[in-house]
């Protein structure tokens, strides 16, 4: 583990005040700071996967829900790009076990599945991401990506009790709004 090596960090007059615990947690947190910098600058795919993954096992106790998720659905995703659909699947499973409102491990894993074949789970995974709703930016962008790839694969999509309404604005160009089931709302200028 990454505190195993506190001892090459921390000075002596640190370890006599604050005691060893403090100084492997001080440690444990540049850690992972570190580690979450370089997932950040990772250029190709292969480097991503593999940062995102050390940056899991070390730091996955100082991570956030939030955190451990949007490190698992980039994964997925990656794995994706690299057509490593099978190893991508129980990324995403696990990703949904943390937080199953996460939309975009949802139509990740829809997408993972539809390369595998799989039709019928795939729809069931973009439908569960348009169930969802947009109650986030990140999610708002999952259910429209799920849409189109519902449209894309088969043309429609389930009625997740969207509306649309037309108004006009002050600008006096017509303003669709459509509403999800979550009370989500959409503007869109035509």
């Amino acid at each position: 583990m990454a505190w195993q090596r506190v001892s090459l960090s921390c000075s002596v007059g640190f370890l006599v005040f604050c005691g060893v615990a403090h100084c492997q947690s001080e440690y444990l947190v540049r850690h992972c700071l570190e580690l979450n910098h370089s997932t950040i600058m990772a250029v190709d795919p292969e480097q991503a996967i593999a940062a995102e993954r050390k940056y899991l096992a070390d730091c996955s106790q100082l991570m956030s829900k939030e955190q451990q998720t949007t490190s698992l659905s980039l994964i997925g995703m990656y794995l994706i790009k690299q057509r490593q659909y099978d190893d991508a699947i129980p990324i995403l499973q696990r990703c949904l076990a943390i937080d199953p409102d996460r939309a975009w491990c949802w139509v990740r894993l829809g997408n993972a599945n539809w390369a595998l074949n799989k039709r019928s789970d795939a729809r069931t995974s973009w439908e569960k991401a348009i169930a969802i709703g947009g109650f986030t930016d990140s999610n708002a962008k999952a259910v429209q990506e799920a849409k189109r790839a519902l449209i894309e694969h088969s043309g429609e999509f389930p009625d997740t009790e969207s509306k649309s309404e037309v108004t006009p604005n002050d600008s006096g160009h017509s303003e669709i709004t459509h509403s999800f089931g979550t009370g989500f709302f959409v503007n869109r200028q035509e």
